[in-house]
C-alpha cells in the first residue's frame, strides 16, 4: 500500500540535478585553480616566465602561490556562511562569481610576483567557502533519496575542473589558459538566473507564496508532493527545526550523539587533506618530471591523471547510494597507502633503478582514483547525514575553516618535508594518515547509508540499529506522508 502511494507523489529529478550541476560549476572553477598550478609550476620556472614578470619564479613563490588561495579560503569561509542568511542562498551563489573573475584577470596582467599572489588570494575568497551556500541550498531543494547523489555531485564537479585544467594546461600556453580561466564565470551567472531562491529560506523569511512557487518548479509542477512538502515546512517552522541554533559552539557537541559527529567530522576533513591529494594534485607534472621518467611528457601524464579522476568520479557518483560508505572509506584508505608508500620506496636511491619508469605515474592514477571513490565525496556525504540539520549553517563553516587551514598547512609543509626527510619521507608522512584512518574506519565510523538522521544519532549514541527497525521506520513515515496527502487532497 505503502509503495503504491508513493508512485504517485515521485517527481521529475531533472530539475535538481541540472541545478546542482550549475551550482557545483563553483567547484569547478576552484578546482580549475587547484589544477593551475601543475602547469604553472613548470612554465613560472622558465626564463623568461610566461606571467609574472621577466624573471623566473623560485620554487619558494611557486609554493606560495599554491598555498595563498587557502588563505583566501579561510575569509571567505567568513564572509559566505553569513551571506547566506542575510542575502539569501541565490544571491550569495551569484556573488561569489566576482572573486573569480577577479582573481583570473589580475594574475592575467600581473608584471610581478606580488600581483600573482593578490590574485591567487583573491581567488580563494570562491573556494572552500563557496561549500556552505552550495550546500545549504542544495539541501533545501533535494528530496532525502537523492541528497547523497547530489552531494557527490559537487565533488565531481570539483574533480573534473582539476581534469579540465589539466586538459588545457597541456594544449594552451599560460596566458591562454588563464585568460580561459578568467571567462568560464559568465556561462555560470546566466544560467543562475533561470533558478529560483531555496523554498526552505523563502519559507522561512515568511514569503511563503514565493516559497511554494518555488517548490513547484523544483517538484516539476507536482502539486500534491509540493503542498505536503509545505505541510512538513511549516511543522519544522512552528517547532523551530526550520531554524539553525545561534547559540554558542557548545552546541555543536551537547550530547554524545553531536559530540561524536564533530569528532568524525574533524577527522574526516582532516584525512581530507593530509591524505596526499593536494600534493598530487597541485605537482602532478613536477612529481612526473623529478621522478625521472621518461616514459610520457608530464603535462600528458597530468592529462591521464585528470581523465582518471574523472571517469572514477562518475562512477562513484552512480554507485555511491549502492554500496557501503564503511567499504568504500577502507578500500579507499588501502589504496592511497599502497600508493604513496610504493612513491616513496621509487625515489629511494637503493631502490629507484629497481622499479620501472612507469611506476610514478600509476601510483599517481591509482591514488587520485582512490581518493574519488572515497574519502573525496564520502566527506561531504557522511558530513551532510551525521551533522544535526539545526547546526548545519554553523557546523558547514566551521568545518570548511578547518578543512581550510589544513589545506595550507599540507601544501606549505610540503616542500620543508623534502628538505629534511626527503622524497621518499614526504610520501611516506602522507601515507601513514591513510594507514591511520583504515584501522580506524571499521570501528569509528558509522554506517550510514539508507539511514534516517534518527537512526544515525542512535548509532553515534553507541545503540544498534537493525534493518526491520529502518524498514518499520520506513514504512510509519510513509504511512503519516499519505495521511497528510489525503487531508490536503
Amino acid at each position: 500500500m505503502c509503495k503504491n502511494n508513493t508512485r504517485k507523489v515521485e517527481t521529475s529529478r531533472f530539475r535538481p540535478y541540472f541545478v546542482a550541476c550549475i551550482v557545483s560549476l563553483m567547484k569547478m572553477f576552484f578546482g580549475v585553480c587547484i589544477g593551475w598550478m601543475s602547469s604553472a609550476s613548470i612554465a613560472l620556472e622558465s626564463n623568461p616566465p610566461e606571467l609574472g614578470g621577466d624573471r623566473p619564479l623560485s620554487s619558494d613563490e611557486i609554493n606560495w602561490l599554491g598555498s595563498l588561495s587557502f588563505i583566501g579560503c579561510l575569509i571567505g569561509i567568513l564572509i559566505w556562511g553569513p551571506a547566506a542568511e542575510k542575502i539569501g542562498r541565490k544571491n550569495t551563489l551569484r556573488l561569489l562569481a566576482i572573486p573569480v573573475i577577479m582573481g583570473w584577470t589580475l594574475i592575467l596582467v600581473a608584471k610581478s610576483v606580488q600581483i600573482m599572489y593578490l590574485g591567487r588570494f583573491i581567488l580563494g575568497l570562491s573556494g572552500v567557502g563557496a561549500v556552505v551556500p552550495i550546500q545549504l541550498y542544495m539541501n533545501e531543494f533535494s528530496e532525502d533519496s537523492y541528497k547523497g547523489t547530489l552531494t557527490s555531485i559537487m565533488v565531481l564537479f570539483f574533480n573534473g575542473g582539476i581534469a579540465l585544467s589539466y586538459f588545457l594546461g597541456s594544449i594552451f600556453s599560460l596566458k591562454l589558459f588563464t585568460l580561459v580561466c578568467s571567462m568560464m564565470p559568465l556561462i555560470y551567472l546566466l544560467a543562475f538566473y533561470l533558478f529560483p531562491e531555496s523554498p526552505v529560506y523563502l519559507y522561512r523569511t515568511n514569503r511563503k507564496k514565493e516559497a511554494e512557487l518555488s517548490l513547484l518548479w523544483f517538484r516539476n509542477n507536482n502539486y500534491i508532493k509540493v503542498q505536503e512538502e509545505l505541510v512538513k515546512l511549516e511543522e519544522n517552522l512552528i517547532y523551530g527545526l526550520g531554524h539553525n541554533e545561534k547559540t554558542s559552539l557548545s552546541n555543536l557537541y551537547n550530547g554524545r550523539a553531536r559530540a561524536w559527529a564533530l569528532i568524525i567530522n574533524l577527522w574526516l576533513f582532516l584525512l581530507l587533506q593530509f591524505c596526499g591529494i593536494l600534493i598530487m594534485l597541485t605537482y602532478t607534472s613536477s612529481i612526473i618530471k623529478s621522478s625521472g621518467s621518461d616514459l610520457i611528457n608530464p603535462d600528458n601524464g597530468a592529462v591521464i591523471v585528470g581523465l582518471i579522476q574523472l571517469i572514477v568520479c562518475c562512477i562513484t557518483t552512480m554507485i555511491l547510494e549502492k554500496t557501503s560508505r564503511k567499504l568504500l572509506m577502507m578500500l579507499s584508505m588501502a589504496g592511497m597507502f599502497i600508493s604513496q608508500a610504493l612513491l616513496g620506496w621509487y625515489h629511494l636511491d637503493d631502490y629507484s633503478q629497481i622499479f620501472p619508469n612507469w611506476l610514478p605515474i600509476v601510483c599517481i592514477c591509482l591514488h587520485v582514483a582512490c581518493y574519488c571513490f572515497g574519502i573525496g565525496p564520502l566527506a561531504f556525504v557522511i558530513s551532510a547525514e551525521i551533522t544535526h540539520p539545526k547546526i548545519q549553517a554553523t557546523a558547514f563553516s566551521l568545518f570548511a575553516l578547518w578543512a581550510t587551514a589544513a589545506s595550507f598547512a599540507s601544501l606549505k609543509i610540503y616542500p620543508y618535508l623534502i628538505t629534511y626527510v626527503g622524497e621518499s619521507g614526504s610520501f611516506w608522512f602522507y601515507a601513514s594518515w591513510c594507514l591511520i584512518s583504515m584501522v580506524l574506519a571499521p570501528k569509528f565510523l558509522p554506517e550510514t547509508r539508507g539511514k534516517t538522521f534518527e537512526q544515525i544519532t542512535r548509532l553515534l549514541e553507541g545503540d544498534k540499529v537493525e534493518d526491520d527497525d529502518c524498514k518499520q521506520e520506513l514504512k510509519v513515515g510513509c504511512d503519516v506522508s499519505i495521511k497528510r496527502m489525503n487531508q490536503k487532497v
